[in-house]
């Protein structure tokens, strides 16, 4: 039986998803980290997360395309998926609401307010 709610970070930016490994881990809740966008499709198959946070800018595919195959697996498709973006622009956010974010954070806020809507959504 699992005790810890588990956390999923798509993001190639290695030191940023260092800093959020930890901070993730320091407010206790299990966190696993993919560094490309198929790693991390791969990971969300063969994992039962409760929440994935998802960068936009991968090296090897869109995000937004990581989105889209998230919704389209039963395996992940009610799993909430919170994107990370140095992107603040409303077109941007719009198109992830539209392809099923469940959230956008950017990159920019503090790593407290990641952690308070990480858990925002662990409680729905």
């Amino acid at each position: 039986m699992k005790t810890r709610a588990s956390v999923l970070v798509i993001d190639d930016e290695v030191e940023y998803v260092e800093m959020l490994r930890i901070r993730l881990e320091d407010a206790g809740l299990m966190t696993d980290v993919a560094t490309s966008g198929q790693e991390g499709l791969a990971k969300a198959e063969a994992g039962a997360y409760d929440v994935i946070l998802l960068d936009l800018t991968l090296g090897d595919i869109s995000g937004f395309l990581v989105l889209q195959r998230l919704r389209a697996s039963p395996a992940t498709r009610h799993t909430p998926v919170i994107i990370l973006s140095a992107r603040s622009d409303s077109k941007a956010i719009m198109q992830t609401q539209e392809a099923g974010a469940t959230d956008y954070i950017i990159k920019s806020e503090d790593s407290a307010t990641l952690v308070t809507t990480v858990r925002r959504h662990l409680s729905r």
